[in-house]
């Protein structure tokens, strides 16, 4: 059930971030809501899966206090968090952000390619991540992280996920 509640999550979010840029909070409540529910009262999960989850919870808002994610995705990973855990979520969001320097490099190489270098080699000299501001089109994550959720709701409810039983 959660997983079919977190795909129509997926799909709706991917398509507010594609034609809005952003991911409204009254979907987040309900993702959350829906997530917590499920997880404690439906089919409660286990107190270790509640403290790892917590703990990522802590690691996602640090991304968010050194602003290297926008405050919808912070928002998403955290509700996706609670619904289908932290190992979906952040390989989720991992999968995506990959899928996203494709897709930049692919649509204009000459552009993103130096701009991908010398972030590369920045944190390879200094250790640190910055932030780049760029003039060039956004890409929406919450688009870019729909498929690789999808494709772990659907291994749960087809019995072959990390989760299944």
């Amino acid at each position: 059930m959660i997983y079919i509640v977190t795909i129509i999550l997926a799909i709706t979010l991917a398509i507010f971030d594609k034609t809005t840029g952003k991911l409204p909070n009254y979907i987040m409540l309900i993702g959350l809501v829906s997530g917590l529910v499920f997880n404690v009262i439906i089919n409660p999960i286990s107190v270790v899966e509640w403290i790892i989850r917590g703990v990522m919870l802590i690691i996602i808002f640090l991304f968010g206090m050194k602003r290297w994610l926008g405050g919808g995705d912070i928002k998403m990973w955290m509700v996706l968090n609670i619904m289908i855990g932290a190992v979906y979520s952040s390989l989720a969001l991992a999968i995506g952000s990959i899928l996203i320097i494709i897709v930049a490099l692919i649509s204009d190489f000459k552009g993103n390619a130096p701009t991908l270098f010398l972030s590369l080699n920045n944190v390879a000299l200094t250790k640190k991540v910055n932030t780049v501001i760029t003039t060039s089109k956004g890409y929406p994550l919450a688009f870019y992280t729909m498929f690789p959720v999808i494709i772990f709701c659907l291994l749960e409810l087809f019995g072959v996920g990390i989760y299944a039983e």
